[in-house]
């Protein structure tokens, strides 16, 4: 035991020591270029990113709370996360919960970048140690074997893509290889505490992986019992009972967090929008398997690419006979299988749509393969160079397998074979010449596909990382930072909300201003189906920026300030004031955050009207479940005429496209003032012509009224990330001289239809009257505190008061000290029905079930104390 312990201890420095000089390889071409990790064309500078420096800041606010002001007090909504959001809810997905990101509380909000890129690494490296672990454990003990096997599990691309994409898709690296060492603990009868850890830090860190780490566990369970005890009903129940046992009170453990998420989740647009889910993907899918298993290959967020030498290990799992080798068999027709059919990966992934960011799982397997046959590889050459001649000439077929990423590495698989077939073990100066050599061929490998995805010989995906300059402005400079010093140097009201034509997505919550934007994988179902009703032409239901430039909505939205980067902002707002690059307008119709209504409307009515009247309304009507059924229907459509360009033929609701890029003209009927908007109900696309990679299942139609230029972004149900949107209204914005024709350019051949296709005109000076009766009694002596808001109304009558939070269970009211029903108002806004008088509102917020998941985590984490003091003691 002795000798066995100072072999794993000189083993893990050899790994460490491996591992720094192949980061030092690999990411020398992020230091070298002075770039980070953290991606500026995706969700790493956008989420990632900011949400550990919102987290960094987080913390030492609640540190401050407990230790300077000595009161325990955990801010548990913030109304600079879009309008408004609960703060664990949204953000466990990126940093609440990991325990990694905890360590960012260290470091000052001008240097998270470096803790960022150190967490990264540290990540990698853990997963390297579990990996280890796991195979010591399970007496695979040549280290060169499971060095080999660790950078290959390490350094696979599912690791190398999401160093530079997404920080927390690391973590399940380290977490399923801990959760399987677990398992295996309980099966041999040895100590059960791991398992019920690793379920518990993988619970905590990312309820999203954590799904998938209980699909992959118990297919890992079921597998290994069958595979151990055969026909043993008795002993495979007594297993599966302990590690029923032991992973639930690791659930349990994390209710604290997982209670709260699981309750936003079930009803997150994102998940339950699903589109149609073919039998199978399209050819070029598979055909690109062999590809993807070799390099940097992504589809479907299938990351493999493996060092090319598992290829060996590979071929011996399908002729092993041990039981071992059979069970890593099983896996890998279950993996294909999972690979192979849409349907899995959407099961993989929640139910909500198909991708393999399980993919993860097949790095394991394949790594411990490579480790468990790699004594076994020299004696084996005849029928590994059959394997090798048979595989290579299959993927030949394939016109995508037929290039330099796969070439490559089919020639580091060869020199691999070689070595390992015909070279002769030797040893200098007490180094194992020949195993080397074997290492120094995979990590020779693992550089190819890191420098083909990084380097411009290959993807250069460099270029999508954030310089250190980037990443500081982005929290320092951003349009959010100059507004609010803009604000309080002016001393003007920093309660109002901003919002703007382009802007620096969630920089608001790190400037603590309000603003109109959001991109955060969980969203309320309340505000996404207030955007969808009134058709806001939103690229996706979980980023938004603001309301197209239709004035009425913002300032139903408390927005007072208007950024703009092209000089134009919707009508009514005033200015603009210079401020460092940056056009900021004013308001002049702008409403304070609490505001009242007298006229109601049932969602009954609302739901009947089109999408410009739906809009309308609400400038006299407040929506709520029981409202009054007499409103005009009438909306401000005007007449106008289809004129087809060459390419297009229109039948009734239809329009036939067979050319690309082709022209629609609506020309208008009449000339008049105001704010001018298209809209589809119904949209919809039906491609009329393949290419490679299958039907078009999104289409971006480009429309343009004078030098107003949009786009509105159509997904099909065949989209992998089908929103379930088909009713868009584009906004070109108040036209003083109004429009007479909008143009419309269809990118691809096919079939458009629509069950309505119309144009507005709203008068928004009409609006203006009506918006100053909402304002007559609004709520004053406005306080917002921390999960706290308090304001004061004096009604004349009585009346609605809407307040302009997003309507979630966790808020609670009382007016005048006693408890109020709150309503939920327009859709996704919050209200309460009051008497004339004089009353003190106070709304309080409290996320729910958070109280209910602490309850159940400190009751069974003294549970498991408990059991594990009396077992030791035992």
């Amino acid at each position: 035991m002795k000798k066995f312990k100072n072999f794993c201890k000189n083993y893990y420095c050899i790994y460490t020591i491996v591992f720094s000089a192949l980061c030092l390889i690999l990411f020398s071409y992020y230091y070298l270029n002075q770039r980070t990790f953290i991606n500026h064309t995706n969700d790493g500078l956008i989420q990632h990113y900011k949400a550990l420096v919102y987290y960094s800041d987080y913390l030492r606010t609640i540190f401050r709370n407990l230790f300077v002001e000595h009161r325990f007090l955990i801010p548990q909504w913030d109304f600079s996360i879009g309008e408004g959001s609960d703060i664990l809810q949204t953000l466990h997905m990126y940093a609440i919960g990991d325990p990694l990101s905890f360590f960012s509380v260290l470091f000052p909000r001008e240097k998270i970048y470096v803790y960022y890129d150190l967490s990264i690494i540290i990540r990698l490296y853990l997963s390297g140690i579990v990996f280890s672990g796991l195979c010591f454990y399970t007496k695979r003990n040549n280290k060169y074997g499971v060095l080999a096997g660790a950078l290959v599990y390490v350094f696979c691309y599912w690791s190398l893509w999401n160093v530079n994409e997404h920080i927390y898709f690391l973590n399940p690296m380290i977490y399923l290889p801990m959760i399987v060492l677990g398992v295996e603990k309980i099966i041999r009868e040895d100590k059960p505490y791991l398992l019920t850890i690793a379920v518990f830090i993988s619970a905590i860190s990312n309820f999203y992986f954590f799904y998938m780490l209980v699909v992959l566990t118990v297919i890992y369970v079921a597998v290994r019992l069958l595979n151990e005890y055969g026909k043993d009903v008795r002993m495979i129940c007594f297993k599966l009972k302990k590690v029923f046992i032991f992973s639930v009170l690791g659930t349990l453990m994390a209710s604290v967090i997982l209670f709260p998420v699981l309750k936003v989740f079930v009803s997150d647009n994102r998940a339950s929008t699903g589109g149609s889910t073919d039998l199978l993907y399209s050819r070029f899918y598979y055909e690109r398997l062999f590809t993807a298993f070799l390099s940097n290959d992504l589809q479907y967020d299938l990351a493999m690419g493996y060092a090319a030498p598992t290829l060996l290990s590979l071929g011996l799992i399908l002729k092993e006979k041990r039981k071992t080798g059979k069970m890593l068999r099983i896996f890998f027709a279950v993996a294909l299988l999972i690979v192979c059919l849409p349907i899995a990966g959407k099961i993989m992934n929640g139910f909500a749509y198909p991708i393999n960011r399980w993919s993860f799982a097949i790095a394991l397997i394949t790594a411990y393969s490579l480790v468990y046959e790699w004594d076994d590889l020299a004696s084996n050459g005849k029928y590994l160079l059959l394997w090798m001649v048979a595989v290579f000439l299959t993927s030949m077929i394939s016109a995508w397998s037929r290039q330099m990423r796969v070439f490559v590495p089919i020639l580091f698989c060869i020199l691999f074979y070689i070595v390992v077939v015909y070279g002769k073990t030797r040893i200098c100066h007490g180094i194992e010449l020949k195993q080397n050599i074997l290492i120094l061929i995979m990590i020779f490998n693992i550089c190819y596909i890191a420098d083909f995805d990084y380097s411009a010989r290959g993807s250069n995906r460099l270029e999508n990382a954030a310089t250190k300059n980037e990443a500081v402005s982005e929290i320092e400079d951003s349009d959010a930072q100059l507004l609010s010093s803009f604000l309080k140097e002016a001393n003007k009201e920093t309660l109002a909300r901003y919002s703007g034509d382009y802007l620096k997505v969630n920089a608001a919550m790190l400037a603590k201003t309000y603003s109109t934007d959001f991109y955060w994988s969980l969203t309320n179902p309340y505000v996404i189906s207030y955007r969808e009703k009134l058709g806001l032409n939103d690229f996706t239901s979980y980023l938004y920026r603001g309301y197209d430039d239709r004035a009425l909505l913002y300032t139903l939205a408390n927005v007072r300030y208007y950024v703009s980067s092209n000089g134009r902002s919707p009508f009514g707002f005033e200015g603009p004031v210079y401020i460092e690059g940056i056009d900021v307008y004013e308001n002049r119709n702008y409403i304070p955050f609490g505001y009242t209504y007298k006229n109601t409307l049932s969602y009954e009515t609302w739901d009947e009207l089109d999408q410009i009247k739906k809009q309308e309304v609400l400038s006299d009507h407040i929506v709520i479940e029981k409202g009054n059924e007499k409103i005009d229907r009438a909306s401000s459509r005007l007449d106008f005429e289809l004129i087809p360009e060459e390419g297009v033929t229109i039948e009734q609701n239809k329009l036939i496209v067979t050319t690309e890029k082709a022209v629609l003209h609506l020309k208008i009927d009449g000339l008049k003032s105001g704010e001018y908007n298209l809209s589809f109900d119904g949209l919809n696309f039906t491609d009329t012509e393949s290419y490679i990679e299958g039907n078009r299942t999104w289409v971006r139609i480009k429309t343009a009224a004078g030098d107003v230029k949009k786009d509105i972004y159509f997904f099909t149900k065949d989209y992998q990330f089908y929103s379930g949107r088909h009713d868009f209204t584009v906004c070109y914005g108040y036209q003083e001289e109004g429009l007479d024709e909008i143009v419309l350019t269809l990118p691809y051949p096919g079939i458009y239809t629509f069950d309505d296709l119309y144009i507005s005109c709203v008068d928004e000076k009409e609006h203006a009257e009506k918006i100053r009766l909402l304002k007559e009694d609004v709520l004053e002596n406005l306080e917002i505190g921390v999960n706290r808001v308090e304001g004061m109304t004096n009604l004349k009558e009585d009346k609605y008061l809407l307040l302009s939070i997003p309507y979630s269970d966790g808020w609670k009211a009382l007016v005048d000290g006693a408890p109020k029903q709150i309503l939920r108002a327009n859709e996704c806004y919050m209200a309460l029905k009051l008497d004339k008088g004089e009353h003190s509102i106070v709304l309080k917020y409290e996320t729910p079930f958070l109280k209910q998941g602490a309850f159940i985590s400190v009751l069974t984490s003294m549970i498991f104390t408990a059991f594990s003091l009396l077992n030791k003691r035992k």
